[in-house]
C-alpha cells in the first residue's frame, strides 16, 4: 500500500505566516508538519512507499524530504500546478504514477489522535470495503461550510455532503483529511465537476462511488489537531511541547529558563532573558536581551526585540 500526502496547498488562512513558510512546511517543533505526518504512518503502519503532491513553484517540502527522507520510507513526488482540490491531487497521482492496489490519503495540514492511523488501516484490511473513512464527531456550527457532513445506512456510510449550510445538517459526523481506498475510486475523479467555490471535491467522486454500490466504511476519533490559522500552529506545537517534555539539561548564561523549554542549534538568546514555561525558539532566531517569553513559539529566523514580553504568542 501506498500513502498519498496533499501538501500542496496555500494556506491563505494563515496569513502572514504562509508569506514565510509553506503550509506543507509549518514546523511542529522544528519538523515539518508533513514530516510529523509521515512519521506517524510510519509509526502505525506497514507502508513505506509515500507519493508526496506538492505545489508550484512551491515545493521546498520536496527539497526537504530529499535532504533529510524518515528512515526506510521510498518516497516520490507530483506536482499540482494549481490548488484545485483533492480530486484533483489525487487525479494527478493516478495519472503519472498510476493506482493499482490500495492506498492511505491524507492532508498535509491535521495531525491526528495516536492509533487513529492505524485503526484506519486495519479497518480496511479486515474488510472488503471499497474505502474507509476517518470521521469526527462534531457540532453543527463546526460543520456547517468548513467540513463534510456524513450520514450512515445500514452497510456503512451512504451519504456525503460537502459543506452543507447550517440548516441542511441533521449529523454530527464528519469527514476529516484521513482515508484508506481502494483504486475503484480512481475511475471517477475524470467524472468529477468543478464545484461553486472553483475545486474538484473528492467527496463528490466517493458519493458517485458510493451510488454505484461501492461499500465505504468508517472509524471514528476523539480529537485530530488541524492548523488552519496561526492560533491552530501556536496551540499545536504547545500541546506537542508539553507531551515531549524540554531540554532539562539546558542552561545558557544570564538567562533564566523555566521548563519546559526547547532552544535549537544556531539560537542565541541574550542575557536578562527568561524563557519559559513552554516556549520552543526556532532555528537560527534571536531572542533580544530582557525579554520574557511564556507559552510562546518563536519561527525560525525571527529576532524577538529587546525587552519584549510576550505570553501565549506565535512570534515570526
Amino acid at each position: 500500500m501506498v500513502a498519498v500526502i496533499l501538501a500542496g496547498g496555500v494556506g491563505k488562512r494563515l496569513r502572514d505566516v504562509s508569506q514565510k513558510i509553506s503550509k506543507a512546511m509549518l514546523p511542529i517543533l522544528g519538523i515539518p508538519i508533513t514530516a510529523r505526518i509521515m512519521e506517524q504512518i510510519l509509526a502505525e503502519t506497514p507502508i513505506r512507499r509515500f507519493v508526496i503532491v506538492v505545489g508550484k513553484p512551491d515545493q521546498d517540502i520536496a527539497l526537504f524530504l530529499k535532504e533529510n527522507p524518515p528512515p526506510e520510507a521510498e518516497i516520490e513526488f507530483v506536482v499540482q500546478p494549481a490548488p484545485l482540490g483533492m480530486a484533483d491531487a489525487l487525479k494527478r497521482v493516478a495519472e503519472e504514477i498510476g493506482i493499482e492496489s490500495d492506498f492511505l490519503l491524507a492532508a498535509c495540514d491535521n495531525l491526528f489522535e495516536e492509533g487513529a492511523v492505524s485503526d484506519l488501516y486495519h479497518t480496511h484490511c479486515e474488510r472488503d470495503f471499497d474505502g474507509t473513512m476517518c470521521l469526527l464527531r462534531m457540532k453543527k456550527a463546526q460543520i456547517a461550510g468548513k467540513s463534510a457532513a456524513v450520514y450512515l445506512g445500514s452497510g456503512g456510510i451512504a451519504r456525503i455532503v460537502e459543506k452543507p449550510s447550517l440548516e441542511e445538517i441533521e449529523t454530527d459526523l464528519a469527514s476529516i483529511p484521513l482515508y484508506v481506498f481502494g483504486p475503484r475510486l480512481t475511475e471517477y475523479l475524470p467524472r468529477v465537476k468543478r464545484s461553486k467555490r472553483g475545486e474538484y471535491e473528492l467527496q463528490d467522486a466517493i458519493q458517485m462511488l458510493i451510488d454505484d454500490g461501492g461499500r465505504i466504511g468508517y472509524t471514528v476519533i476523539g480529537w485530530r489537531k488541524t492548523v488552519t490559522s496561526p492560533e491552530d500552529l501556536l496551540e499545536i506545537n504547545l500541546e506537542t511541547l508539553r507531551k515531549k517534555g524540554g531540554d532539562e539539561g539546558l542552561e545558557i548564561p544570564g538567562v533564566e529558563i523555566e521548563q519546559p523549554v526547547l532552544i535549537e542549534e544556531g539560537c542565541e538568546v541574550l542575557k536578562g532573558a527568561h524563557i519559559g514555561p513552554n516556549v520552543y525558539v526556532g532555528t537560527g532566531s534571536t531572542v533580544g536581551q530582557g525579554c520574557w517569553l511564556s507559552n510562546c513559539v518563536v519561527l525560525p529566523g525571527t529576532t524577538v526585540p529587546e525587552g519584549t514580553r510576550a505570553d501565549n504568542e506565535l512570534l515570526r
